[in-house]
């Protein structure tokens, strides 16, 4: 059952913006857990720490990339549906969470050439933006390391087999690519450590 939460991991619905923030809180979640290794683009370990130690206050507001994310979300998941006619793919609609670590995934799926189900982390990408970080210097499209961070946490909250970005650019055309990324349990084991001495740190003060 792709809704079901793995053992030891907390799962509930998102019914509104207000009680998903309220669950946020109390976690370092997906989209920000790079930071604890330094590796954020928007944010540093120092803001992550006083966010949630009460020293700052997260905006309620979304930002203009947030609000396009959000708006062409689904114009990306038909794509995706599209690109992959053998895909079943579903939003989970859930914030997962344990060991004070969450996540919100953006889509499931499963694709009958792989065991198990997937996520798959959605990013609306501006087309220069993707031309400058999302190329390296032999033309692979990769993604950010904190996107791909974001991506593995969400994988190993919700049980998901494998996990994939898919950076979708609005042009002349849609333009989609989808990457895979690796399942590191060393990489996961370490954001573990680092979340534990991260709270550790904050309750101490």
């Amino acid at each position: 059952d792709n809704l079901a939460a793995p053992a030891g991991v907390e799962r509930f619905p998102v019914k509104d913006r207000a009680s998903w923030l309220a669950l946020r809180k109390q976690d370092v979640t997906a989209s920000v857990a790079a930071a604890l290794f330094g590796a954020h683009e928007y944010t540093t370990h120092y803001q992550l720490w006083a966010l949630k130690a009460g020293l700052l206050q997260e905006d309620p507001e979304e930002t203009p990339p947030m609000v396009r994310g959000r708006l062409l979300e689904p114009v990306a998941i038909d794509l995706i549906a599209e690109r992959n006619a053998t895909w079943t793919v579903h939003q989970p609609q859930a914030y997962y969470r344990a060991k004070r670590v969450g996540c919100t995934p953006d889509l499931f799926a499963t694709d009958p050439l792989r065991k198990g189900f997937g996520v798959v982390q959605i990013k609306t990408v501006e087309p220069s933006i993707f031309r400058k970080k999302w190329r390296s210097e032999d033309g692979a499209v990769e993604p950010p390391l904190w996107i791909a961070i974001q991506a593995l946490v969400e994988a190993k909250l919700t049980g998901a087999a494998w996990a994939s970005v898919a950076a979708m650019r609005v042009g002349h055309g849609l333009d989609l690519d989808i990457i895979d990324v690796p399942l590191h349990d060393g990489l996961w084991a370490r954001l573990e450590q680092e979340v534990a001495a991260f709270w550790r740190s904050v309750e101490s003060g």
